[in-house]
């Protein structure tokens, strides 16, 4: 039996020891064993008041297919961190859009520059248009 599963956490352990212990547990036993093991010394120990009761370690529980309540104040601070999450996701959805809409402008203004520079009907389109608009119209009369 490893040694990790011999330190079994107390009320006043972090949260990464009841993680290390979990995970141990979790490899030693299988989910199922190491979820009821867990869930008997998590009630013991009074952990839904302890200072292991993180989002880490509930998150880690859940993705195993346990519960644990994080009280109001852990609750509350899992909802900021999710709203959190929404808004960098937000952020990062708006980068790559920036990042799309900038390329798109980079291509066509390249695309502009190369006609200019090689099409000799176009440069002469582009240098009228443009005393066209210096002028504001007086060079077309």
């Amino acid at each position: 039996m490893s040694t990790k599963i011999r330190n079994i956490p107390q009320s006043t352990s972090s949260d990464k020891v009841w993680i290390t212990w979990y995970k141990a547990l979790k490899s030693t036993f299988g989910k199922g064993k190491a979820n009821e093991l867990f869930a008997m010394n998590w009630d013991s120990k009074n952990g839904d008041n302890s200072s292991a009761n993180t989002t880490e370690l509930r998150t880690l529980l859940s993705e195993n297919g346990m519960e644990i309540s994080g009280g109001l104040f852990g609750e509350s601070k899992d909802a900021l961190l999710n709203v959190g999450d929404f808004i960098g996701d937000y952020f990062t959805i708006g980068k790559w859009l920036g990042i799309g809409l900038v390329s798109v402008v980079v291509v066509s203004v390249g695309a502009i520059v190369w006609q200019v520079a090689t099409s000799s009907d176009f440069r002469k389109d582009v240098v009228r248009t443009g005393s066209a608009v210096a002028t504001r119209g007086l060079t077309e009369i």
